[in-house]
């Protein structure tokens, strides 16, 4: 059976966390808007959803074609990189 805890040990999990934790929301509150599946079965379709939209291009062309819109440049990142 698989674990009923997901292991969320980088940022780029923190999509799904937030994703899933809106579907339950929703799903406890109005149950009639969402499909019939077990909490499993919706945390498995969001982490297929988000590998999906990654692996294809459709957030990654985006960001790259205007990069400014999305990344904030920060004049201390270079100093807490070379450190």
């Amino acid at each position: 059976t698989p674990p009923e805890y997901a292991n969320i040990d980088t940022a780029f999990l923190l999509v799904d966390v937030c994703l899933y934790c809106q579907l339950v929301d929703l799903m406890d509150r109005k149950p009639d808007l969402v499909p019939a599946k077990s909490y499993a079965q919706i945390y498995a379709d969001v982490r297929r959803g988000v590998d999906l939209c990654h692996c294809d291009g459709v957030i990654k062309d985006v960001v790259m074609a205007d990069p400014a819109s999305y990344i904030d440049e920060d004049p201390k990142l270079a100093a807490l990189l070379i450190r």
